[in-house]
């Protein structure tokens, strides 16, 4: 396993790393060439890896920063458990060609996939419904943002940074070694 990689799932909690591990042991094979996106982050083979890394890295860095300002309302371990998860239908999703999606994936559907690699490796029932929000809104609120309701909570929030952090202003970084 990625020395990084191993020290990040070292920070989240036994049955955690146990479902995290599971994941990527199944699909090592997999998971070594899986690109990150089709076009705009981490895109090369290998990339998948490196951005979860990445988020992983930028959850760390930004928990700690914000924790020192004041009491955050959710734990780290439960941050970088929803970011590990939070793209795992990518290696599935991204083909070889630049630009090109598997047709299956419908944009609706990506989260059924996501809850059922979960639920394939032990991952689902770890998750509080606060997990399954920032799991669901890591990427955004899209057609679900109202002005009269909070969809987004405060751990999907944190995510969210960490997300677009990796994706929008390090998206060529890191580049696999």
């Amino acid at each position: 396993m990625r020395p990084r990689l191993e020290a990040h799932l070292k920070l989240m909690t036994e049955p955690q790393q146990v479902a995290c591990r599971r994941f990527l042991n199944t699909h090592k094979e997999l998971l070594k060439t899986a690109a990150g996106s089709t076009n705009n982050h981490q895109s090369w083979p290998g990339g998948y890896l490196g951005h979860v890394e990445e988020v992983l890295s930028l959850a760390l860095a930004y928990y700690q920063t914000l924790a020192s300002t004041r009491e955050l309302p959710f734990l780290l371990e439960d941050a970088m458990f929803v970011l590990f998860w939070h793209d795992c239908e990518k290696p599935w999703r991204v083909m070889g060609k630049p630009g090109e999606y598997h047709s299956a994936f419908d944009k609706e559907l990506i989260f059924d996939f996501q809850m059922n690699k979960m639920w394939e490796h032990g991952a689902d029932k770890l998750l509080t419904p606060e997990m399954e929000n920032a799991l669901k809104y890591v990427e955004g609120e899209k057609g679900d943002y109202t002005q009269g309701e909070r969809t987004m909570g405060e751990l999907a929030g944190f995510c969210h940074i960490c997300d677009v952090t990796s994706a929008r202003i390090f998206h060529d970084y890191p580049k696999d070694r």
